[in-house]
């Protein structure tokens, strides 16, 4: 967040071009700053090697869909960075085409919002102890909600340029905060739940899992607006995610969780 933002006010303050070759002096030492760390060699043959890990994938989602519980939140965790990829996708269209922000500065009005996202789900989380099945359907409820609001004001054009400005900055905190809770209690859930042998395989393996819903959600949110328009996605993305949030809430009543 920090280096999106720092890279929002280089733009800002001295043009494309400055921001341009200063990332790649970054990326330069990126590239020669590994070459200072400690040698590792590898242990064993590279073939089986490779061949012991995927068994160990495989071991991994076996242990995970023994407890109903262990796979809802699995998924659940996997299932925010497809959220994240389909949301960072559609942001800065969003700002440029709907709320009138240019590229090149919105970022200076979205990122510090998504930091008081993070921070006040971070500080939720933390202080306010309730079950865990409702952190999650409250995380998706507020996306749902807040979405579907923003949703029908602008397709009823009941915003002026103002409050169209100060209503975007209120639903960008509100999804974040209810992406981190869901994000924050479903990755806690996964390390309380799953012995500590299996933790780093299935942590992997949440990975793999959520890289390819992130590679999935980002093309297929610019394909929707291409088809629907951002306000429509708003409409129906709000009343999916309440539906989702409903339903988690009961399953969580049901399953005790």
């Amino acid at each position: 967040i920090f280096g999106l933002f720092a890279g929002a006010v280089s733009i800002f303050l001295f043009g494309r071009l400055f921001t341009l070759v200063l990332c790649e002096i970054l990326l330069v030492l990126c590239v020669f700053l590994p070459m200072f760390l400690p040698k590792l060699i590898p242990d064993g043959h590279g073939r089986v090697k490779f061949f012991g890990r995927i068994l160990d994938i495989v071991k991994a989602f076996s242990y995970i869909f023994k407890s109903k519980i262990t796979w809802f939140f699995f998924l659940a965790f996997a299932a925010t960075q497809g959220i994240v990829s389909f949301g960072v996708t559609l942001t800065p269209g969003f700002f440029d085409e709907i709320v009138r922000l240019p590229i090149h500065r919105s970022p200076l009005f979205v990122l510090p919002l998504v930091g008081l996202g993070v921070i006040l789900g971070s500080i939720a989380i933390n202080f306010v102890k309730i079950r865990e099945s409702f952190w999650v359907s409250l995380g998706l409820g507020i996306i749902g909600i807040s979405g579907l609001v923003l949703g029908l004001l602008l397709k009823l054009d009941l915003l002026d340029s103002l409050a169209l400005i100060l209503l975007s900055g209120v639903f960008t905190v509100l999804v974040v905060f209810g992406v981190i809770v869901t994000m924050t209690v479903s990755r806690t859930a996964i390390q309380r739940r799953v012995a500590h042998s299996y933790q780093g395989t299935v942590f992997g393996a949440n990975i793999m899992l959520g890289s390819f819903m992130a590679a999935v959600a980002s093309p297929l949110s610019a394909t929707f607006e291409v088809l629907i328009g951002y306000t429509s996605i708003l409409i129906f993305g709000g009343i999916i995610f309440l539906l989702a949030a409903i339903m988690i809430g009961q399953v969580g009543l049901r399953w005790k969780f």
